[in-house]
């Protein structure tokens, strides 16, 4: 059970939270503070913070400490409240989000992932607009949605995890082993990621939305795969769409807690680390849910992401074990089940709207 490390809550701060917002940290130390000042800088509604410290190595739980010492209550007046958590050994993200949400007190749950730089003023305010304009819209990603099919394809041909994108445990080991060979051989390069962290490349290609007919068609839309590098265009912003379709990324993610609740929240019985926001929706979608993206202007350098880092012996044999779990209990995930619904009868659903 995760340890409470900290309670803070600002003197004088009266009013109550209208979104949580979750974050589950691993080992960010180059990175971490600048996402959270960045956060703290473009959050316009009353808002409370819980981060859980996933067993970092490094100075991450430091990093975040420091944060909120120097905080100046008075340049952060929608602050209401920040709980910080530590794990004493790693649970990965499914895990940590499960625990967070558990653990929050809004009406609405913002999951934002610890190497999202957000650049986006208000962009709280106009994903709960447009949360609000669709009733039964429930789960809002602010990168993107993409099909089922896709999706569903790369989960039966993976060991149920964005770290294995393999069916044989024994491949999964071999290959596992080769990496930690090449680490220690110095064949990785030798760019650092402090630097990485703090360069913004301006050779960056701009991001633009794909036709609303292509999103219809394929339903895909929004930063997916390795576009999530790219500067996203000013007048992807402006055009204010909602993308309603199959299923949708993470970060900034946000969900209503009642549905969210009604749906068993995250499965940490079946999912570890990946595709538990895609079992998520595929549970909803039996409900009878929308799930959509709405664009949002955030950085996420994918060196830094977590299922990149690096981790200790103890560590990898704790993704192995829970590889293992997760796979005896694949059977029984919403999204081996979402073999059986008819994806052609969901691929209809998709719609796009003009937010007001």
């Amino acid at each position: 059970m995760p340890i409470l490390i900290e309670n803070f809550k600002p003197p004088g701060i009266a009013i109550e939270p209208v979104i949580s917002v979750v974050m589950p940290v691993y080992n960010q130390e180059t990175i971490i503070s600048k996402v959270l000042e960045n956060l703290m800088k473009n959050m316009t509604l009353p808002y409370e913070l819980l981060l859980l410290d996933d067993a970092s190595s490094d100075s991450t739980l430091g990093k975040i400490k420091e944060v909120f010492s120097n905080i100046l209550i008075q340049e952060h007046q929608n602050l209401c409240h920040v709980r910080i958590y530590r794990n004493k050994i790693s649970k990965f993200e499914t895990y940590c989000d499960h625990f967070l949400f558990e653990r929050s007190n809004s009406e609405f749950i913002l999951e934002l992932q610890a190497d999202m730089i957000i650049n986006d003023y208000g962009f709280d305010s106009r994903m709960l607009s447009a949360m609000s304009q669709q009733e039964k819209l429930c789960i809002l990603s602010g990168r993107g949605v993409e099909n089922f099919e896709s999706v569903l394809n790369l989960y039966m041909n993976s060991l149920g995890t964005d770290r294995a994108q393999v069916r044989s445990l024994f491949l999964y080991l071999v290959l596992r082993m080769l990496s930690q060979m090449k680490y220690f051989l110095r064949f990785r390069r030798n760019n650092s990621e402090a630097n990485q962290a703090n360069s913004v490349a301006t050779s960056t290609p701009t991001f633009m939305e794909v036709s609303d007919s292509d999103f219809l068609k394929y339903g895909n839309a929004g930063r997916l795969g390795q576009s999530i590098e790219n500067k996203i265009s000013h007048q992807v912003l402006q055009e204010k769409k909602l993308y309603l379709g199959d299923t949708v990324m993470r970060g900034p993610l946000l969900v209503r807690r009642n549905l969210y609740q009604g749906l068993g929240g995250f499965d940490k019985n079946s999912y570890f680390q990946g595709f538990d926001e895609h079992d998520l929706c595929a549970r909803a979608k039996r409900k009878a849910y929308s799930v959509g993206y709405t664009p949002v202007d955030f950085e996420s350098p994918p060196t830094l992401g977590t299922t990149r880092k690096r981790r200790s012996l103890k560590t990898e044999i704790l993704i192995v074990a829970n590889i293992i779990r997760i796979s005896k209990s694949k059977r029984g995930s919403g999204l081996f089940k979402l073999q059986s619904l008819d994806l052609t009868q969901i691929a209809g659903q998709r719609k796009i709207i003009e937010l007001t």
